[in-house]
């Protein structure tokens, strides 16, 4: 690769990181599925399923995804990278109000 191809990546890979942070900008008070999985103590495919199984998430295409209703509560986001292929990819990440409510359906609070 030479200097100018160099030159190209590296203001592809800015302006990328540039359109994500933007993107996202909303998602940064967030946490995501295995991250919470992990702060409660559950297998992170047991949490998934037990979110599908509450209607929090759904699977579509082999990948799990919020539901409206999670969305629209408030209780998610998504949060938006790009794969190695430069195809965007979303996931799901929950709200503090979000963490609060699962946290209340698995009794941790009251």
């Amino acid at each position: 690769m030479n200097t100018k191809d160099k030159k190209i990546l590296q203001n592809s890979q800015e302006l990328i990181s540039r359109i994500m942070k933007e993107r996202n900008a909303d998602t940064d008070d967030c946490i995501t599925t295995t991250n919470l999985a992990r702060d409660i103590g559950i297998p992170r495919a047991d949490f998934s399923e037990f979110l599908v199984d509450k209607g929090l998430l759904r699977r579509v295409a082999g990948r799990k995804q919020a539901t409206r209703m999670a969305i629209e509560k408030g209780y998610a986001k998504v949060r938006y990278r790009f794969d190695g292929k430069l195809k965007e990819q979303q996931f799901p990440v929950w709200t503090p109000e979000g963490v609060m409510h699962l946290k209340r359906m698995l009794r941790l609070i009251h």
